[in-house]
């Protein structure tokens, strides 16, 4: 079967939606189905035959007709609104992967075009079990077209090293320092927030440091902006000292630092709109080894992931989530790696093929 999946992204470009469809292109072209991701072009000299960077929607279109099969991945709520009334005409299969949802975003349209592509979809998959009970719920579908497909983590990429003293040597952090990792995008889920409830005094007290492994836009000003603006407000609240921030880290590179810090910091907003998320990096602490630090919505998504196999600790409020960090940095804690493989991506990419292959 030839399979194009429609997405956002693709690597090299950074991030969830990049990640992930890589993971479903690996799967499929090795059970022999060719496939391809069609992604907008972007003037960075990105060069892969295995992705399709096309410039116009009616190029895309062009290129969609090649294809047996798609998967348009969500977001773009707007550009699978767009092509799925010509799959619809040509009478090409697809199905929608949901990532997140549409109430999420700031473009409030996006949630009619979510309405009408669910609707419109033969089917759907989603990314944790509240996704697929929000949607049989609230538009009254058919709970056998949708599956759930956790997002998951790539153990060829994330898993523990044994190089913890040397990369803590690199970093100039010292053995009897605990270190809270962070990894995504700068100025992403409740960031700054975090140590706008943070003080020098609880650092200093329990001898923590903290690594930044964030994504910074190497052509968007924006994101350089943010960053900037970050490290004033760190020097501003006297933390700086304690922060390590590493730049655009290679998977490889972040594997490292991960496995060299005790816990890992994954928060999300407290409200209702965020009860179906368990962030990527989440994934990522617990394949390489460490106990995830979260905040979240009570009986949210990340509490349950957390919770159900003791992968970390959790609150839904910053105040006592910082308590939690001083008191388990006194002592290193370790995880329960059982279930690890459940979320493996190959795991996740092998149910896709066989939801798209019923």
């Amino acid at each position: 079967m030839k399979i194009g999946i429609v997405s956002p992204y693709a690597l090299p470009e950074k991030g969830a939606a990049s990640m992930r469809v890589d993971s479903f292109q690996k799967h499929f072209l090795l059970n022999n189905h060719e496939t391809k991701i069609l992604t907008p072009f972007r003037d960075r000299g990105f060069l892969d035959k295995k992705v399709i960077r096309y410039k116009s929607f009616k190029e895309l279109k062009k290129e969609l007709k090649n294809f047996q099969y798609i998967i348009i991945s969500c977001p773009s709520f707007y550009t699978a609104f767009r092509i799925i009334p010509f799959l619809k005409l040509k009478k090409i299969p697809f199905v929608l992967d949901f990532r997140d949802l549409a109430e999420n975003s700031q473009r409030r349209a996006n949630i009619l075009f979510q309405l009408v592509s669910v609707k419109l979809a033969s089917k759907v998959i989603v990314v944790t079990e509240y996704m697929k009970n929000y949607f049989v719920k609230k538009y009254k579908i058919n709970p056998k077209k949708i599956e759930v497909v956790s997002n998951g983590v790539d153990r060829d990429i994330f898993y523990p090293t044994k190089n913890r003293i040397k990369t803590r040597k690199e970093l100039k952090i010292s053995a009897r320092d605990s270190v809270l990792i962070y990894e995504g995008i700068i100025g992403d889920h409740g960031l700054r927030e975090f140590f706008e409830n943070l003080t020098k005094d609880i650092l200093v007290e329990n001898n923590i440091k903290i690594i930044l492994a964030v994504i910074v836009g190497e052509t968007e000003n924006k994101t350089k902006v943010v960053l900037e603006n970050f490290e004033k407000m760190l020097k501003k609240r006297r933390l700086r000292e304690f922060v390590i921030i590493i730049k655009n880290s290679s998977p490889d590179k972040l594997r490292e630092y991960i496995s060299a810090s005790d816990f890992g910091l994954a928060p999300i907003p407290s409200d209702i709109n965020n009860m179906y998320r368990v962030p990527i990096k989440a994934y990522d602490y617990v394949a390489c080894g460490i106990p995830v630090l979260a905040k979240g919505p009570v009986n949210g998504e990340l509490e349950k992931f957390l919770k159900g196999n003791n992968y970390g600790y959790f609150s839904s409020n910053w105040k006592d989530l910082i308590k939690k960090m001083a008191k388990i940095s006194k002592s290193k804690i370790k995880i329960n790696k059982k279930n690890i493989e459940t979320f493996d991506r190959k795991t996740s990419a092998k149910k896709l093929l066989a939801h798209i292959l019923k």
